[in-house]
């Protein structure tokens, strides 16, 4: 856990134009996000970016992915 210092008060009272800055409006914000739909990696762009992986099965990279994340 850490600790963050808190911010020194200003020594100066901020007038009305400053006020008016400094209000934030509320937001309202849902519970939950909705997942998004699921689209298949573009081989087109895979290759594009690496091209050592043009030919390579894209349920291969997928695995290898997610084998690196979990380390």
């Amino acid at each position: 856990m850490f600790q963050v210092a808190s911010a020194q008060p200003h020594n100066f009272a901020p007038g009305p134009a400053q006020q008016q800055q400094h209000q934030v409006p509320a937001k309202s914000l849902p519970r939950r996000l909705a997942r998004p739909e699921f689209k298949q990696p573009n081989q087109k762009i895979i290759a594009a970016v690496n091209p050592e992986l043009a030919n390579v099965p894209i349920e291969y990279i997928r695995r290898g992915l997610a084998d690196m994340g979990a380390e």
